[in-house]
Protein backbone atom coordinates (compact mmCIF):
# COMPACT_ATOMS: atom_id res chain seq x y z
CA UNK A 1 0.00 0.00 0.00
CA UNK A 2 1.97 2.94 -0.78
CA UNK A 3 2.07 6.14 -0.19
CA UNK A 4 2.36 9.22 -2.12
CA UNK A 5 0.84 10.47 -5.65
CA UNK A 6 0.86 8.02 -8.03
CA UNK A 7 0.01 7.80 -11.60
CA UNK A 8 -3.31 7.88 -11.10
CA UNK A 9 -3.37 10.63 -8.56
CA UNK A 10 -1.56 14.07 -9.26
CA UNK A 11 -2.06 17.58 -6.95
CA UNK A 12 -4.19 18.63 -10.36
CA UNK A 13 -7.06 16.17 -8.51
CA UNK A 14 -7.49 19.11 -5.61
CA UNK A 15 -9.08 22.47 -7.83
CA UNK A 16 -9.19 25.57 -5.51
CA UNK A 17 -12.83 26.60 -5.80
CA UNK A 18 -13.72 30.16 -7.01
CA UNK A 19 -16.26 31.12 -4.44
CA UNK A 20 -16.94 29.60 -1.61
CA UNK A 21 -21.29 30.04 -0.83
CA UNK A 22 -22.72 29.53 2.65
CA UNK A 23 -24.57 30.89 5.00
CA UNK A 24 -21.65 33.15 6.55
CA UNK A 25 -22.17 36.81 6.27
CA UNK A 26 -18.37 36.82 5.22
CA UNK A 27 -17.71 35.08 1.80
CA UNK A 28 -14.39 32.77 1.34
CA UNK A 29 -12.59 33.90 -1.74
CA UNK A 30 -9.47 31.68 -3.48
CA UNK A 31 -8.01 32.31 -6.79
CA UNK A 32 -10.22 31.33 -9.07
CA UNK A 33 -8.81 28.33 -11.90
CA UNK A 34 -5.50 27.91 -9.44
CA UNK A 35 -4.12 24.36 -8.23
CA UNK A 36 -4.15 24.43 -4.52
CA UNK A 37 -1.34 22.68 -3.17
CA UNK A 38 -2.93 21.21 -0.44
CA UNK A 39 -0.47 17.85 -0.10
CA UNK A 40 2.63 16.44 -1.76
CA UNK A 41 1.01 13.07 -0.87
CA UNK A 42 -1.95 10.83 0.23
CA UNK A 43 -2.07 7.28 1.60
CA UNK A 44 -4.01 4.67 -0.23
CA UNK A 45 -6.17 2.31 0.59
CA UNK A 46 -7.50 -0.57 -1.35
CA UNK A 47 -9.92 -1.74 0.51
CA UNK A 48 -8.10 -3.94 2.73
CA UNK A 49 -6.34 -1.76 4.27
CA UNK A 50 -5.72 1.38 6.44
CA UNK A 51 -3.45 3.45 8.86
CA UNK A 52 -3.47 2.15 12.71
CA UNK A 53 -2.79 5.28 15.31
CA UNK A 54 -2.41 3.32 18.18
CA UNK A 55 -4.15 3.59 21.58
CA UNK A 56 -2.71 7.20 22.78
CA UNK A 57 -5.93 8.97 21.55
CA UNK A 58 -7.75 7.20 23.06
CA UNK A 59 -5.79 6.93 26.56
CA UNK A 60 -5.60 10.76 26.50
CA UNK A 61 -9.53 11.49 26.05
CA UNK A 62 -10.44 8.51 28.67
CA UNK A 63 -13.89 7.17 29.62
CA UNK A 64 -16.72 9.32 29.59
CA UNK A 65 -15.80 12.00 27.93
CA UNK A 66 -17.43 15.17 28.03
CA UNK A 67 -15.28 17.13 25.93
CA UNK A 68 -16.06 18.40 22.36
CA UNK A 69 -13.88 17.02 19.12
CA UNK A 70 -13.44 18.17 15.77
CA UNK A 71 -12.11 15.58 12.89
CA UNK A 72 -11.27 16.94 9.26
CA UNK A 73 -9.72 15.42 6.31
CA UNK A 74 -9.72 15.13 2.44
CA UNK A 75 -10.92 12.26 0.73
CA UNK A 76 -11.40 10.70 -2.86
CA UNK A 77 -13.29 7.54 -2.18
CA UNK A 78 -13.70 4.79 -5.10
CA UNK A 79 -16.41 2.95 -3.34
CA UNK A 80 -19.41 5.12 -1.48
CA UNK A 81 -20.39 1.63 0.46
CA UNK A 82 -19.46 -0.30 3.51
CA UNK A 83 -15.91 1.62 3.93
CA UNK A 84 -15.04 3.62 7.05
CA UNK A 85 -12.59 6.75 6.77
CA UNK A 86 -11.96 7.47 10.44
CA UNK A 87 -12.84 6.08 13.80
CA UNK A 88 -11.12 6.78 17.50
CA UNK A 89 -12.81 4.09 19.69
CA UNK A 90 -13.76 0.49 19.24
CA UNK A 91 -16.79 -0.21 17.41
CA UNK A 92 -17.21 -4.18 18.88
CA UNK A 93 -17.58 -3.14 22.27
CA UNK A 94 -20.80 -0.80 22.92
CA UNK A 95 -20.50 2.99 23.76
CA UNK A 96 -16.80 3.30 22.09
CA UNK A 97 -16.55 5.44 19.12
CA UNK A 98 -16.60 8.63 17.05
CA UNK A 99 -16.41 7.46 13.67
CA UNK A 100 -17.04 8.50 9.85
CA UNK A 101 -17.71 6.30 7.18
CA UNK A 102 -19.27 5.72 3.65
CA UNK A 103 -22.26 3.45 3.80
CA UNK A 104 -25.23 2.72 1.67
CA UNK A 105 -24.16 5.75 -0.44
CA UNK A 106 -24.18 7.79 2.65
CA UNK A 107 -21.37 9.98 4.51
CA UNK A 108 -22.51 8.75 8.41
CA UNK A 109 -20.94 10.60 11.02
CA UNK A 110 -21.49 8.27 14.14
CA UNK A 111 -21.36 8.57 17.80
CA UNK A 112 -21.54 6.02 20.64
CA UNK A 113 -21.22 2.84 18.49
CA UNK A 114 -22.93 4.46 15.55
CA UNK A 115 -26.16 4.74 18.12
CA UNK A 116 -26.29 8.28 17.06
CA UNK A 117 -25.50 9.46 13.24
CA UNK A 118 -25.68 12.52 11.02
CA UNK A 119 -25.78 11.49 7.63
CA UNK A 120 -26.32 13.03 4.05
CA UNK A 121 -26.09 11.26 0.41
CA UNK A 122 -23.15 11.02 -1.27
CA UNK A 123 -22.20 9.06 -4.39
CA UNK A 124 -18.97 10.63 -5.98
CA UNK A 125 -16.46 8.91 -6.81
CA UNK A 126 -14.62 10.97 -9.03
CA UNK A 127 -13.74 14.03 -7.00
CA UNK A 128 -11.54 15.18 -3.99
CA UNK A 129 -13.67 16.20 -0.57
CA UNK A 130 -13.34 17.83 2.46
CA UNK A 131 -15.27 16.49 5.01
CA UNK A 132 -15.74 17.74 8.66
CA UNK A 133 -17.74 16.17 11.62
CA UNK A 134 -17.85 18.13 14.71
CA UNK A 135 -18.97 17.11 18.08
CA UNK A 136 -20.46 19.42 20.41
CA UNK A 137 -20.56 17.44 23.64
CA UNK A 138 -24.11 17.85 24.98
CA UNK A 139 -25.76 19.58 21.98
CA UNK A 140 -26.93 17.68 19.53
CA UNK A 141 -28.25 20.25 17.03
CA UNK A 142 -24.33 21.45 17.00
CA UNK A 143 -22.74 18.73 16.58
CA UNK A 144 -22.55 18.99 13.02
CA UNK A 145 -21.44 17.26 9.65
CA UNK A 146 -19.46 19.50 7.18
CA UNK A 147 -19.20 18.86 3.38
CA UNK A 148 -16.69 20.56 1.42
CA UNK A 149 -17.00 23.65 4.21
CA UNK A 150 -20.66 23.59 4.27
CA UNK A 151 -23.03 22.01 7.03
CA UNK A 152 -24.58 19.32 5.39
CA UNK A 153 -27.19 16.14 6.49
CA UNK A 154 -29.62 15.76 8.94
CA UNK A 155 -30.00 13.36 11.98
CA UNK A 156 -30.82 9.78 11.41
CA UNK A 157 -34.01 8.23 12.80
CA UNK A 158 -34.20 6.70 15.71
CA UNK A 159 -30.60 8.22 16.63
CA UNK A 160 -30.37 8.71 20.61
CA UNK A 161 -27.19 11.93 21.49
CA UNK A 162 -24.91 9.94 24.00
CA UNK A 163 -24.27 11.76 27.39
CA UNK A 164 -20.67 11.69 28.48
CA UNK A 165 -20.94 8.62 30.43
CA UNK A 166 -21.60 6.99 26.75
CA UNK A 167 -18.75 7.96 25.50
CA UNK A 168 -15.45 5.68 26.26
CA UNK A 169 -12.28 5.94 24.68
CA UNK A 170 -9.54 4.40 26.96
CA UNK A 171 -7.25 1.83 25.76
CA UNK A 172 -8.93 2.02 22.50
CA UNK A 173 -7.39 2.47 18.88
CA UNK A 174 -7.53 5.27 16.36
CA UNK A 175 -7.54 4.23 13.16
CA UNK A 176 -7.44 6.27 9.55
CA UNK A 177 -9.52 4.83 6.42
CA UNK A 178 -11.26 2.07 8.78
CA UNK A 179 -14.62 1.58 10.66
CA UNK A 180 -14.69 -1.57 12.34
CA UNK A 181 -13.79 -4.25 10.00
CA UNK A 182 -14.54 -2.20 6.80
CA UNK A 183 -11.25 -0.38 5.54
CA UNK A 184 -11.74 2.79 2.83
CA UNK A 185 -10.89 2.51 -0.83
CA UNK A 186 -9.40 5.59 -2.55
CA UNK A 187 -7.34 8.13 -1.02
CA UNK A 188 -6.77 9.88 2.39
CA UNK A 189 -4.44 13.16 3.24
CA UNK A 190 -4.48 16.39 5.88
CA UNK A 191 -6.51 14.44 8.68
CA UNK A 192 -6.40 16.87 12.06
CA UNK A 193 -8.05 15.89 15.31
CA UNK A 194 -8.66 18.89 17.92
CA UNK A 195 -10.55 18.58 21.57
CA UNK A 196 -12.30 21.56 20.46
CA UNK A 197 -15.34 22.86 18.20
CA UNK A 198 -14.23 24.35 15.26
CA UNK A 199 -16.40 27.12 13.85
CA UNK A 200 -17.15 26.91 10.30
CA UNK A 201 -14.97 29.72 9.18
CA UNK A 202 -11.87 27.83 10.85
CA UNK A 203 -12.84 24.68 8.86
CA UNK A 204 -12.82 26.64 5.81
CA UNK A 205 -9.80 27.74 6.11
CA UNK A 206 -7.50 24.39 7.02
CA UNK A 207 -9.40 22.76 4.60
CA UNK A 208 -6.83 24.29 2.11
CA UNK A 209 -3.47 24.04 4.78
CA UNK A 210 -0.97 21.28 5.30
CA UNK A 211 0.32 21.05 8.65
CA UNK A 212 3.05 23.97 8.11
CA UNK A 213 0.22 26.45 7.20
CA UNK A 214 -1.68 26.02 10.29
CA UNK A 215 -1.93 29.32 12.17
CA UNK A 216 -1.13 29.36 16.15
CA UNK A 217 -4.62 29.65 16.61
CA UNK A 218 -5.60 27.00 14.40
CA UNK A 219 -3.73 24.33 16.38
CA UNK A 220 -4.97 25.23 19.87
CA UNK A 221 -6.29 22.14 21.12
CA UNK A 222 -4.52 20.11 18.40
CA UNK A 223 -4.74 16.63 19.06
CA UNK A 224 -2.63 15.13 15.86
CA UNK A 225 -2.52 15.86 12.22
CA UNK A 226 -1.40 13.36 9.72
CA UNK A 227 -0.84 14.62 6.65
CA UNK A 228 -0.19 11.49 5.24
CA UNK A 229 2.25 12.63 2.52
CA UNK A 230 5.54 10.46 3.34
CA UNK A 231 6.59 7.05 4.87
CA UNK A 232 9.51 5.07 6.23
CA UNK A 233 9.70 1.60 7.08
CA UNK A 234 10.91 0.17 10.53
CA UNK A 235 13.33 -3.06 11.24
CA UNK A 236 10.45 -5.08 11.58
CA UNK A 237 8.71 -4.14 8.18
CA UNK A 238 6.04 -2.30 9.39
CA UNK A 239 5.52 0.94 6.87
CA UNK A 240 5.23 3.93 9.38
CA UNK A 241 3.47 7.63 8.62
CA UNK A 242 4.25 10.25 11.15
CA UNK A 243 2.23 12.92 13.65
CA UNK A 244 3.03 16.32 12.32
CA UNK A 245 2.01 17.55 15.18
CA UNK A 246 4.77 16.04 16.68
CA UNK A 247 7.67 17.06 14.28
CA UNK A 248 6.15 14.90 11.20
CA UNK A 249 9.45 13.06 11.01
CA UNK A 250 11.13 9.82 13.20
CA UNK A 251 13.46 13.04 14.53
CA UNK A 252 10.83 14.17 16.45
CA UNK A 253 12.00 11.93 19.49
CA UNK A 254 11.85 12.00 23.64
CA UNK A 255 14.64 12.08 26.10
CA UNK A 256 17.63 8.40 25.88
CA UNK A 257 16.31 5.45 27.21
CA UNK A 258 19.64 3.59 27.43
CA UNK A 259 21.67 3.71 31.13
CA UNK A 260 25.13 4.10 29.66
CA UNK A 261 24.55 3.20 25.94
CA UNK A 262 27.59 5.44 24.98
CA UNK A 263 29.49 2.94 27.97
CA UNK A 264 31.35 6.20 29.37
CA UNK A 265 31.90 3.92 32.67
CA UNK A 266 34.19 2.24 30.78
CA UNK A 267 32.28 -1.07 31.44
CA UNK A 268 28.75 -2.58 30.82
CA UNK A 269 27.09 -0.85 33.85
CA UNK A 270 23.55 -0.86 33.71
CA UNK A 271 23.19 -3.50 30.95
CA UNK A 272 22.61 -6.88 31.48
CA UNK A 273 24.33 -10.04 29.71
CA UNK A 274 23.36 -13.28 28.74
CA UNK A 275 24.99 -16.05 27.12
CA UNK A 276 24.09 -19.82 26.01
CA UNK A 277 26.12 -22.88 24.59
CA UNK A 278 30.08 -21.64 23.69
CA UNK A 279 28.57 -17.68 23.71
CA UNK A 280 30.94 -15.68 25.54
CA UNK A 281 29.79 -12.87 28.17
CA UNK A 282 30.01 -9.58 26.43
CA UNK A 283 32.72 -7.30 28.09
CA UNK A 284 33.76 -4.18 27.52
CA UNK A 285 36.12 -3.61 24.98
CA UNK A 286 37.55 -0.60 22.78
CA UNK A 287 34.86 1.74 23.88
CA UNK A 288 31.97 -0.54 23.52
CA UNK A 289 30.43 -4.24 24.30
CA UNK A 290 32.43 -6.78 22.44
CA UNK A 291 29.66 -9.90 21.11
CA UNK A 292 31.27 -12.93 20.75
CA UNK A 293 30.41 -16.46 19.98
CA UNK A 294 33.62 -18.33 18.16
CA UNK A 295 31.00 -21.03 16.24
CA UNK A 296 27.46 -19.73 17.02
CA UNK A 297 26.54 -20.03 20.39
CA UNK A 298 24.27 -17.02 22.01
CA UNK A 299 25.08 -13.69 23.78
CA UNK A 300 24.06 -10.26 24.12
CA UNK A 301 23.17 -7.44 26.36
CA UNK A 302 19.97 -6.34 27.17
CA UNK A 303 17.62 -2.96 29.09
CA UNK A 304 14.18 -3.25 29.99
CA UNK A 305 13.79 0.04 28.74
CA UNK A 306 10.73 -0.81 25.96
CA UNK A 307 6.75 -0.70 25.66
CA UNK A 308 4.88 -2.33 23.75
CA UNK A 309 3.17 -1.35 20.81
CA UNK A 310 5.76 2.15 20.68
CA UNK A 311 7.83 2.94 18.06
CA UNK A 312 11.89 3.77 18.66
CA UNK A 313 14.54 5.52 17.51
CA UNK A 314 17.81 3.69 17.12
CA UNK A 315 21.04 4.17 16.41
CA UNK A 316 24.27 2.23 17.08
CA UNK A 317 27.98 2.30 16.11
CA UNK A 318 30.10 -0.76 14.92
CA UNK A 319 33.35 0.07 16.07
CA UNK A 320 34.92 -3.39 15.30
CA UNK A 321 33.47 -6.43 12.59
CA UNK A 322 35.92 -9.20 13.12
CA UNK A 323 33.39 -11.43 11.49
CA UNK A 324 29.28 -12.56 11.92
CA UNK A 325 26.49 -9.92 12.37
CA UNK A 326 23.78 -8.31 15.00
CA UNK A 327 20.66 -8.67 15.58
CA UNK A 328 17.69 -6.60 17.69
CA UNK A 329 15.49 -9.11 19.35
CA UNK A 330 11.93 -7.91 19.32
CA UNK A 331 8.73 -10.63 18.67
CA UNK A 332 11.25 -11.84 16.33
CA UNK A 333 15.21 -11.74 15.43
CA UNK A 334 15.60 -8.70 13.39
CA UNK A 335 19.51 -8.61 11.41
CA UNK A 336 20.87 -5.37 11.70
CA UNK A 337 24.12 -3.92 9.69
CA UNK A 338 27.05 -4.83 11.24
CA UNK A 339 29.38 -2.72 8.87
CA UNK A 340 31.97 -0.52 10.72
CA UNK A 341 30.04 2.68 11.07
CA UNK A 342 26.93 4.59 12.42
CA UNK A 343 23.55 3.26 11.77
CA UNK A 344 20.18 4.31 12.38
CA UNK A 345 16.98 2.26 11.91
CA UNK A 346 13.64 2.25 13.49
CA UNK A 347 12.28 -0.45 15.80
CA UNK A 348 8.39 -1.10 16.14
CA UNK A 349 8.64 -2.94 19.51
CA UNK A 350 5.84 -5.47 19.81
CA UNK A 351 7.18 -7.95 22.28
CA UNK A 352 5.13 -8.87 25.25
CA UNK A 353 8.34 -7.88 27.17
CA UNK A 354 10.36 -4.72 27.69
CA UNK A 355 13.95 -5.74 26.74
CA UNK A 356 16.02 -3.70 24.01
CA UNK A 357 18.25 -6.40 23.15
CA UNK A 358 20.87 -6.80 20.66
CA UNK A 359 22.88 -9.77 20.21
CA UNK A 360 24.70 -12.21 17.87
CA UNK A 361 22.32 -13.05 14.64
CA UNK A 362 23.83 -16.81 13.69
CA UNK A 363 27.29 -18.09 13.75
CA UNK A 364 30.50 -17.11 14.54
CA UNK A 365 30.45 -13.97 15.71
CA UNK A 366 33.21 -10.94 17.06
CA UNK A 367 32.06 -7.53 16.71
CA UNK A 368 32.23 -4.55 18.92
CA UNK A 369 29.36 -2.37 19.14
CA UNK A 370 29.16 1.36 20.64
CA UNK A 371 27.58 4.61 21.30
CA UNK A 372 23.90 2.96 21.42
CA UNK A 373 20.56 5.47 21.74
CA UNK A 374 17.31 4.21 22.19
CA UNK A 375 14.71 7.14 22.07
CA UNK A 376 10.85 6.95 21.16
CA UNK A 377 9.53 8.62 18.39
CA UNK A 378 6.66 11.16 19.43
CA UNK A 379 3.16 11.60 18.50
CA UNK A 380 0.57 9.40 17.25
CA UNK A 381 2.18 8.19 14.24
CA UNK A 382 0.66 5.18 12.26
CA UNK A 383 1.60 1.73 11.21
CA UNK A 384 -0.05 0.91 7.25
CA UNK A 385 -1.79 -2.42 8.55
Amino acid sequence: MPLGLGASLSKASIVTPGVVTDNLVMKHMYPAGAVQPISDGAVYCDGSTYVDCGTGIGTALGDNYAGDLTVSMWFKANATTGVGLFQSGNESHNNREFSLRLNSDTIEFGLNNIGWQRTVAFTDTSNWHHVTAVLDNGSESTSLLYLDGVSVGSVAGGSSFPTASNLDFNGDDTHIGRFYNSEFNGYICNVGMWTRILTQAEIKSIMWKQYADLTTSEKTNLVSWWNLDSSETASDGKVITYDNHYGGSASSVGSELLTNGDFATGDLTGWTTFTAGDGVEASYVNGGARIYSPSGGNTGIRQAILTTGKLYDITYTIIENNGGSLAFEDETTDTITSTVGTHTIKNHFVDSDSNFIIKRNSGATDIIVGDISVKEVQGNWGVLS
